[in-house]
């Protein structure tokens, strides 16, 4: 097989490739790695900017053919470098890569050049083994390939294109070893000092991560974090308890606290509602999907009232909807696609003296409206941070908003 190595990195991004790991740069160790694939040309298409000047030094005297460019787009840089190449295949390397899997790698070109395949990528190992793909297929789809931000991902959705996928599925890794992050430099040393198998290592977490008596297993975090993100659906724990998509720190302070005594409101139905009509006495929400809102409605109990409103026609009836109710709620929830400082404002006019107004994401910029109007009126402010439902290895921000004796006792 033809093939030629392009290596992408760049200082501006990656700054850890030129930290020294048990004595040796990273990307000293990802090269050292590189030429054990064979007699190889290396190539390498790098931003000129002041940042890049070390590593341009460091790869021209591993003899690595260098071409300096102002093109930003990574894609385009990598075609101008390989465009004139007499190489079949592309062998995209990055330079945090300093654990190339040498032996997977020389199978995947082996198998690829027998099938003639175009391309290959597979994300489970994007840390070790590196994406292949066709010179011709890259000069064939250049326009294409440019407009997105990897360009494998293009190729998935280009018609007539052989993907080389195993029918025995290769490894996967449940713990990035790329050198990107000071947590990836320190296990990444642990593992070149104690001569370790990162697939075993791997497993071993995995292991521990889906075992019965692992956290993540019996709140079914772990099991909704495999679904579908557009899935329209509740998910409940082992326990058969729902819980919201709110910081978990939070789920576990409502748990405690939230009684049949309670009257709450909410924007946004959904696990919330049925959270609440587990736990309190009543529950109003509102929500502007009218199909997920029937949905709803079929799965909680007679003490929620689930309304639905056009908000792309009311926009200002819907912020305003918890004006429409005659009482007082002990809790107050804002979530959802609303202008939530509108909502904290409505808010203030129907919560009781000692209840409780929680605002969700209150970490992104755009609600950062509602939290100053609350604490402009007096509440104190409870910051929660933590693991949360429906979106796998991520965290949000949960704020709880009271005054001094509220019901919590916060």
């Amino acid at each position: 097989m033809n093939k030629v190595i392009y290596l992408q990195c760049d200082m501006r991004y990656n700054p850890y490739m030129l930290y020294q790991i048990d004595g040796e740069v990273a990307l000293q160790r990802t090269l050292n790695k590189v030429r054990e694939l064979g007699e190889n040309h290396i190539v390498a298409g790098i931003y000129d900017c002041d940042e890049n000047k070390d590593l341009i030094e460091l790869l021209r005297r591993n003899d690595v053919a260098v071409q300096i460019s102002n093109e930003e787009n990574v894609t385009k840089r990598m075609i101008d470098v390989v465009r004139t190449s007499e190489a079949d295949y592309v062998i995209r390397v990055s330079g945090d890569m300093c654990l190339l899997d040498v032996k997977t790698t020389r199978f995947v070109l082996r198998e690829m050049q027998e099938g003639d395949y175009e391309f290959f990528y597979y994300s489970g190992l994007n840390g070790c083994v590196p994406d292949i793909v066709k010179v011709k297929v890259l000069l064939n789809h250049e326009e294409s390939l440019c407009k997105s931000n990897r360009y494998f991902d293009a190729l998935e959705t280009q018609d007539g294109i052989m993907k080389y996928m195993p029918e025995i599925p290769l490894h996967s890794l449940c713990y990035p070893v790329k050198v990107n992050s000071k947590g990836s430099l320190l296990w990444i040393e642990h593992i070149i000092k104690n001569n370790l198998d990162i697939y075993e290592l791997s497993n071993r977490i995995a292991t521990a991560i889906t075992a019965k008596d692992s956290e993540l297993v019996k709140t079914g975090l772990l099991a909704e974090w495999g679904l579908p993100q557009d899935k329209k659906t509740f998910f409940m724990d082992e326990n058969g308890e729902i819980n919201p998509w709110l910081a978990m720190p939070v789920i576990e302070i409502l748990k405690e606290k939230v009684t049949k005594e309670h009257r709450v409101f909410e924007w946004g139905a959904g696990n919330s509602t049925l959270f609440w009509s587990q736990r309190a006495k009543s529950v109003v929400s509102v929500e502007i999907d009218e199909k997920w809102c029937d949905m709803v409605r079929e799965m909680v109990g007679d003490n929620a009232t689930v309304k639905y409103i056009d908000y792309h026609r009311e926009p200002q009836r819907v912020c305003n909807s918890i004006l429409d109710e005659e009482i007082l709620f002990d809790i107050i929830l804002i979530d959802g696609l609303y202008d939530r400082d509108l909502c904290a404002k409505a808010a203030v006019e129907r919560i009781k003296e000692n209840g409780v107004i929680i605002v969700d994401n209150t970490d992104v910029e755009e609600y950062k409206g509602a939290v100053c109007f609350l604490k402009e009126q007096g509440f104190l402010h409870l910051k929660l941070t933590g693991l949360i439902y429906g979106w796998a290895g991520h965290n949000c921000t949960t704020s709880l908003f009271y005054r001094k004796g509220n019901f919590m006792n916060l």
